[in-house]
């Protein structure tokens, strides 16, 4: 089954449609990237050269990018339909493509990787939270430290909701495609998509799929 299926997402019920959920990563960096790039100026009583400013410069660039693609795709979030022996995929009410459910796929993140990247982010919110709470520094350097910690935090806590609250489903590739289709759901979304048999329950289904 291809594009050309009529399957209208207008016309699906809305407790039929499952909607991608997402993370806040963009959001995060790139407001801290926003905020940096605006009041660094603003506490650092030093004169600066053309290479800081434009140091500020692509920071600030980098976390509009940032905060116009976290616009953009929480306007364009995955939607996954199951119709009939199908399950299809649409973006902005367009229809993306189908695949069966034995084709998807659970893509589970290893504890061992999830610790590699969720301890550093602890240990840099602790360093940010230890420079902020120095008071021979300028207040408006403490502000910015605190900032960075609050975002840290921030960070740790969307990676850990996503990592053990969420499950990722990955679709199968199709002919030249170089990024396969992922999408982000809550747990009890499972029973929309594949009924009783996707459904988990259970503490040791809990302890598999969450924690090892």
């Amino acid at each position: 089954m291809d594009k050309t299926d009529p399957i209208r997402i207008e016309l699906i019920p809305n407790d039929q449609k499952v909607v991608e959920s997402l993370g806040l990563q963009p959001a995060i960096f790139g407001a801290l990237l926003v905020i940096v790039a605006s009041v660094f100026p603003l506490v650092d009583s030093h004169a600066r050269g053309d290479i800081e400013n434009a140091v500020l410069a692509v920071t600030g660039i980098i976390g509009l990018g940032l905060l116009y693609y976290e616009t953009r795709r929480r306007m364009n979030k995955a939607v996954l339909v199951r119709a009939g022996d199908v399950i299809a995929l649409f973006r902005g009410r367009k229809l993306i493509r189908t695949c069966r459910p034995e084709e998807i796929k659970n893509h589970h993140m290893p504890l061992a990787t999830f610790l590699t990247v969720f301890i550093p982010i602890l240990l840099f919110a602790v360093g940010f939270f230890l420079f902020a709470m120095i008071d021979t520094l300028e207040p408006g350097y403490r502000m910015l430290n605190a900032m960075a910690c609050l975002a840290m935090l921030a960070s740790g806590a969307s990676f850990f909701w996503t990592r053990f609250f969420c499950d990722a489903l990955l679709l199968p590739a199709r002919k030249k495609q170089f990024f396969l289709d992922t999408v982000l759901i809550r747990p009890f979304q499972r029973k929309i998509l594949f009924g009783d048999a996707g459904e988990r329950k259970g503490l040791i289904d809990f302890i598999v799929n969450r924690l090892l």
